[in-house]
């Protein structure tokens, strides 16, 4: 059963969503919500302005697709008092926040240019630009950094899959060329390549990262990354919803009809 649902809030700013059913809305006075789009409870964070220097945008008009907060995501927890709420702010600043807590808490990543970040085992995964991930322990500070080696700069996303955390780097020259996926070793110690990802499908764009097993939703494709537009794209212009096969190095849309951009990113 499909609902349609008018979020009149959401005109003039953004949102991402998670794997709990909440989003994480953030409005033109850089004011983060909690929201349940079913119940409409909203739970206000604090403020991001409390933390780093954020250039407030007071035109309502304006639509915050470009705006110096990048990526927020919640971590997947059996109750809202133990989810965790992390933000990329200007591409080099994370801080993490729980709900109901007074302050965010910066991650101690160093100068990198940070791509995504999840919270897992009870740890920090932050991604970068390079590929290397940062390990961060539950109060933010830094426990070790994984070198991928790879000098190459893509699109990087982190994600928990089967219970490992894999590195996806995505390249691209104005559309998506084709991807690598990478594993961490069991000890954290070392990247593993990836050429197959059995019955699992990997979720990347601009909200948060996930997957999910065919076991569990044999609906989806197995083996394949399913990803949407990571950064915005002029007003009218064509969105990127696409599945990318492990299999053959395939790409395929995911609709025969064009998504056109508007003033919303498409959900992953």
């Amino acid at each position: 059963m499909t609902h349609k649902i008018s979020l009149l809030e959401l005109q003039c700013g953004r949102c991402w969503g998670s794997s709990n059913g909440w989003l994480v809305t953030l409005n033109y006075k850089h004011e983060l919500h909690l929201l349940d789009p079913l119940t409409y409870i909203r739970i206000l964070l604090s403020s991001l302005l409390d933390y780093i220097d954020l250039k407030v945008i007071t035109f309502p008009d304006l639509y915050l697709s470009n705006t110096n907060v990048d990526k927020v995501v919640i971590s997947p927890g059996s109750s809202l008092g133990d989810c965790v709420v992390l933000a990329i702010c200007y591409g080099n600043n994370v801080a993490f926040a729980k709900p109901g807590g007074e302050s965010w808490t910066p991650l101690q990543c160093g100068h990198v240019a940070v791509h995504d970040v999840i919270y897992f085992g009870g740890k920090f995964y932050v991604a970068s630009n390079l590929g290397d991930v940062i390990i961060c322990d539950s109060n933010g500070s830094h426990l070790k950094t994984v070198v991928s080696h790879l000098k190459t700069e893509a699109l990087t996303y982190i994600a928990e899959v089967g219970g490992q955390i894999h590195v996806i780097r995505r390249f691209t020259d104005a559309v998506t060329l084709g991807f690598n996926v990478y594993k961490l070793g069991k000890c954290n110690d070392k990247f593993e390549a990836v050429k197959t990802l059995g019955n699992w499908s990997i979720f990347v764009g601009c909200n948060y990262s996930s997957s999910i097993s065919g076991t569990v939703y044999p609906s989806y494709k197995s083996n394949c990354i399913y990803f949407t537009d990571h950064h915005s794209r002029k007003i009218g212009a064509p969105y990127e919803m696409c599945i990318y096969s492990l299999d053959d190095d395939d790409i395929q849309p995911l609709f025969k009809k064009k998504i056109l951009c508007s003033k919303q990113y498409v959900p992953v």
